[in-house]
């Protein structure tokens, strides 16, 4: 559950980041007149953007491997070149496409879905039984 937090708070801090960086450069990029100033800052501008953006496609692929992991879930095959992708910034790793954490997170939900559906039918049984012992017993106290 902690790992979980941990990685929603990791996420929102990469995606303020990610905004604070755009308010600078559009409030710059719009007071520009010169064309090629106005093309060498929208480059730096992306050139502050895309390491920011890998890190968040690294961290979403790192806790959707560690998640199927923790479920025992195959992950897609590394030579698929439609799952798979090289790291765009880095280049030191390969992290799911976004067909890939899609493909993923689907197996999640429905390995997740199918483990509750064992459970609840039992929860339910059991609350009703619990129910009508407390009727039973409230009906012999009286």
């Amino acid at each position: 559950m902690f790992s979980k937090l941990k990685y929603r708070f990791q996420i929102n801090k990469l995606n303020k980041k990610i905004e604070k960086v755009d308010r600078e450069y559009k409030k710059i990029i719009r007071n520009e007149e010169n064309k090629e100033k106005k093309d060498e800052l929208i480059a730096e501008h992306h050139s502050q953007v895309v390491p920011i953006q890998c890190d968040i496609q690294y961290s979403m692929s790192r806790h959707l491997k560690a998640e199927a992991n923790k479920l025992m879930l195959p992950l897609p095959d590394f030579n698929d070149k439609e799952m798979w992708e090289e790291d765009y910034f880095y280049r030191t790793s390969y992290v799911l496409t976004n067909k890939g954490l899609s493909v993923v997170r689907a197996q999640i939900r429905k390995e997740k879905k199918e483990r509750k559906d064992q459970y609840l039918p039992w929860l339910a049984l059991l609350i009703g039984l619990i129910g009508a012992l407390a009727a039973l017993i409230s009906i012999i106290k009286n």
